[in-house]
């Protein structure tokens, strides 16, 4: 039995995340996760549900000013404690796999941060297939010295010798350069403007299979005000407070007269 813990608010299909956690975890296993507030990332909505469905104990901490859903305070497998530091409170209770959801924004900082406090950690990418994750002390030795004392020789990467570098190599190929961008993506697109690709269009979560029956507007607006209970209803009452923000955003934006 081993306790396992749920890192990062990278994007992940639903579908994605549950086949990886029934791969990842054994019988008598048990989970950790940060509560995310709200909106939910898809992933996160996906483990929250995965765990409870399938009687998973976990526990869930959360900080100062947070407020968790009664639908999992109230669930019997979940254990609610408030912490000043999630994070940390995650990586003092691991003893088995982190599971880490990738953001490009935060993966970087977030993997040095866990390195630092368990140098020895196993880390699978659960929004990609529990691909294992390799410290940096493991990674190539970097085609361009950028050591210290060196800073006085000039090294350039062209566009395509950066596009096959390591992540971490753009990284500190960038810092030396003084780039204000974070990410391998961004370093590059800073280094090279004129032929910075578009980027995709972010994809949109799919929306929950229904039973099939067909809801008027009417109907569906009066479930807000009935209150019923229970996690999906938990959770579609945060998507349609997210939805009303959608909506004054947009309406603010129509020209007025």
């Amino acid at each position: 039995m081993a306790t396992h813990i749920i890192l990062g608010k990278g994007h992940s299909t639903s579908n994605s995340v549950v086949t990886c956690l029934a791969d990842a975890l054994s019988d008598g296993d048990t989970l950790a996760m940060e509560w995310t507030g709200t909106p939910i990332p898809e992933a996160m909505e996906a483990a929250y549900g995965y765990a409870i469905d399938h009687e998973i104990p976990f526990t869930l901490f959360y900080m100062e000013g947070q407020k968790v859903p009664e639908a999992l305070k109230s669930a019997e497998t979940v254990t609610v404690q408030k912490v000043r530091s999630s994070k940390d409170s995650l990586l003092k209770v691991l003893d088995g796999n982190i599971l880490f959801l990738w953001d490009e924004q935060e993966a970087y900082d977030l993997l040095d941060y866990v390195w630092d406090n368990v140098p020895d950690a196993t880390i699978l990418e659960l929004s990609n297939g529990l691909a294992p994750i390799i410290g940096t002390a493991e990674e190539p030795t970097p085609l361009v010295n950028v050591q210290e004392e060196e800073e006085d020789i000039p090294a350039t990467f062209t566009r395509e010798e950066l596009e096959i570098a390591t992540a971490h190599v753009v990284k500190r190929y960038g810092e030396r350069l003084g780039c204000t961008a974070k990410t391998k993506s961004g370093i590059i697109a800073e280094l090279f403007p004129e032929s910075a690709p578009v980027e995709d269009a972010p994809e949109i979560a799919p929306a929950p299979e229904t039973s099939g029956t067909s809801w008027d507007l009417d109907t569906l607006t009066a479930f807000y005000y009935q209150n019923p209970q229970g996690w999906v209803a938990e959770m579609a009452h945060a998507k349609i407070a997210e939805a009303t923000l959608w909506a004054a955003r947009a309406l603010d934006e129509v020209p007025k007269g």
